[in-house]
């Protein structure tokens, strides 16, 4: 059975999609990664968030379907 791909893609101001994805056992995994994805990128930030605004993650499968979209946003 094949392992399904998942796609990533990343919005920080600018767009950043992931062209190649990631093999992952389920929707439940690929929801987890982007969650910890969100998380690792403001802790490598170090307070430095708030000029950016708003973080989007939307994640895909192989169809296009939406698996989760992942939004963080902050205000002074």
């Amino acid at each position: 059975m094949a392992v399904p791909r998942f796609f990533f893609h990343f919005h920080d101001g600018t767009d950043q999609p992931d062209p190649e994805g990631t093999e992952l056992p389920s929707a439940k995994a690929a929801r987890n990664e982007a969650i910890v994805f969100m998380g690792e990128r403001l802790r490598d930030l170090d307070g430095e968030f708030w000029p950016e605004g708003e973080w989007r993650m939307h994640v895909v499968d192989e169809a296009g379907a939406t698996v989760c979209l992942v939004r963080v946003s902050g205000e002074t």
